[in-house]
């Protein structure tokens, strides 16, 4: 009996210690089934928590969608408004400088009669989204000859403006719309005449990245002979007064000829400078001889050197504190046929001219409201057989 009840209490204690063995961890510690985690401790391979536990649940909202860029000629503005006879139209194919650039989308805008405030056409969008910038190229539509003026408000405050801009002349306008909620686009008939005011926003366009559209710069027409080419009968220039010539080909520092703030830079063209005084001794001029070389036509794309301007600040009409302005005009045997004027404007000009049977071709600087800031202005292009 003594012998039984021995081998009784050995076999209670193995049991024991065989139950004890399953529900602990060699190091003491309680274990779970293999290839389970206790739900109330969520373990990482260095032992930190990172799972919460029961009753710590977080439900993350979902990221909202990145704002896409908008393209304004196609969707629907918040408001509109203008005289009486105001016209808009969307999704519109034009061309501006001549030939320049063909858009396939634009607001064409035909601003009302009267002073030029009392024109104006105005165009309102609410932002619902963050952008970074507005651009357009803005000008004169190709198959009109208005003089008009664009201007950008964000959130009221005017951050773009063209200054007066006329039949072959455009700019590549960029206005910052950062945290702004209302865009509105202006366009005024400049001069309080809207006879063949026909005013392009092309590809008007909202981006929400700092990645903008690049433009090419280009000429209205291919040249067969640039300005530098063909014989000069005489020149007059204020600056290089040992050749009395302008600089061909670079800029007076050496560099690239560059215009509307860096949107035409070339290694071909003229950089002139006029005379300081009236009018009429106020200019500087290149006369070019025909005779010897026959051709067809003149094309040029000019505009106030970049030289002398910095930075705009968004502003597309006013380039420096100081004034500048300059005309250029274009002669066919001493006959003006064709002239631009620009007054503290990145804006380019842009011109075809006849030349079949002339004999002599003069482009012409003038500094022509007597002051004398900074006129520096190139001229890029040349002639077609």
């Amino acid at each position: 009996m003594k012998f039984s009840r021995i081998i009784a209490l050995l076999l209670s204690l193995a049991v024991i210690f065989a139950f004890a063995s399953c529900t602990k961890g060699g190091d003491g510690k309680t274990s779970t089934e293999a290839g389970t985690k206790d739900p109330s401790v969520a373990t990482t391979e260095n032992g930190g928590n990172t799972e919460p536990g029961p009753g710590d649940e977080t439900t993350e909202e979902p990221m909202p969608p990145e704002p896409e860029d908008v393209d304004l000629s196609t969707v629907e503005w918040t408001s509109a408004s203008g005289p009486d006879g105001y016209e808009i139209k969307k999704n519109q194919q034009v061309s501006l400088g001549n030939g320049s650039y063909k858009f396939d989308k634009s607001l064409v805008v035909t601003p009302g009669a009267g002073e030029a405030e009392a024109s104006a056409v105005e165009i309102v969008y609410e932002l619902t989204d963050t952008y970074f910038a507005f651009t357009t190229i803005a000008g004169v539509d190709d198959s009109a000859n208005g003089t008009v003026e664009f201007l950008v408000y964000s959130d009221g405050e005017l951050t773009a403006r063209t200054g007066a801009m006329s039949h072959g002349e455009f700019m590549y306008l960029q206005a910052e719309v950062f945290g702004c909620s209302e865009v509105k686009l202006v366009v005024t008939n400049s001069d309080g005449d809207n006879a063949g005011d026909v005013a392009v926003w092309a590809a008007p366009t909202l981006f929400a990245g700092m990645d903008f559209t690049k433009y090419e710069a280009k000429l209205p027409l291919d040249i067969d002979y640039n300005i530098d080419e063909l014989e000069w009968k005489s020149v007059k220039c204020l600056h290089d007064a040992e050749k009395g010539a302008p600089f061909i080909d670079k800029n007076e520092g050496g560099g690239l000829l560059s215009m509307g703030n860096s949107f035409f830079v070339t290694e071909k063209g003229v950089w002139m400078h006029p005379f300081l005084g009236a009018e009429e001794e106020a200019y500087a001029e290149i006369v070019i001889d025909l005779t010897k070389q026959k051709v067809s036509k003149f094309t040029a794309a000019f505009g106030l050197s970049d030289e002398y301007v910095g930075t705009c600040n968004g502003y597309g009409g006013i380039v420096m504190p100081e004034r500048r302005s300059v005309r250029v005009a274009f002669l066919v045997d001493g006959r003006e046929v064709e002239s631009h004027d620009f007054v503290n404007s990145v804006k380019l000009g842009t011109t075809i001219i006849d030349l079949e049977g002339a004999s002599e071709f003069t482009i012409r600087l003038y500094n022509y409201d007597g002051t004398h800031t900074c006129d520096a202005t190139v001229v890029s292009g040349g002639f077609t057989d």
